[in-house]
């Protein structure tokens, strides 16, 4: 029985995380540009968060999430393609890697330049020099992995939309601004929710230590 509860308790922040997707998806933040039907929500702000706890638990609640439709073979490219983005910057919070903090965005950068569309809006990938200073410097906290993660998201995620969804270049540079206000607000997001999670951990840490004595 000991076993069976210590493998629920290992398993229960999956479900948990599984089931706070669910609910933020309820909350929408903005248009995805290029589509009428498809938006941002607080999860896709929230899901570079997931690293702290580990890539397995961020793989297991999107499997766990998507697991109807994987069980009736439905699942299609695009849920992977869709959370691609926030697992690379999840994996980020996960890891502090550099190869992912640097190498990532310019290879992000190269890839979106050398396509037609994608070299006469070469302006918009400036925002992916942001995690590439920020880990150039070494730059160590939260507000800083907020927005490396943040960025790093936005780079794999506007390649695939650039080598998937048909947009002008001039759409392309029209979202420049947009960005600026979107990413900040993600990075916002992710700053205050990892601080009031940091919050509740102490202050449960410290009402066991209480209790314990």
């Amino acid at each position: 029985m000991t076993d069976k509860f210590k493998g629920l308790q290992k398993l229960s922040p999956v479900i948990i995380a599984a089931i706070a997707f669910l609910a933020l998806r309820m909350f929408k933040i903005s248009l995805i540009a290029g589509t009428h039907i498809s938006f941002f929500s607080v999860t896709d702000a929230l899901m570079p968060l997931t690293g702290i706890i580990g890539m397995s638990y961020a793989i297991g609640a999107i499997l766990l999430r998507y697991s109807w439709r994987i069980c009736m073979l439905n699942a299609s490219y695009s849920v992977l393609v869709y959370h691609l983005p926030g697992l690379c910057a999840s994996y980020y919070w996960a890891s502090k890697s550099r190869l992912i903090s640097i190498g990532l965005p310019l290879l992000c950068m190269a890839i979106f330049i050398v396509h037609p569309v994608g070299f006469y809006a070469a302006p918009y990938v400036l925002y992916w020099f942001i995690p590439v200073v920020l880990g150039l410097l070494r730059i160590s906290s939260p507000v800083a992995s907020a927005f490396t993660s943040t960025f790093i998201a936005h780079a794999v995620g506007s390649v695939l939309w650039l080598y998937t969804i048909p947009m002008t270049s001039a759409q392309w540079l029209s979202l420049i601004p947009i960005v600026a206000v979107e990413r900040c607000c993600f990075a916002g997001f992710m700053i205050l929710v990892y601080y009031a999670g940091s919050a509740v951990r102490q202050a449960y840490t410290a009402l066991k230590l209480n209790y314990a004595k």
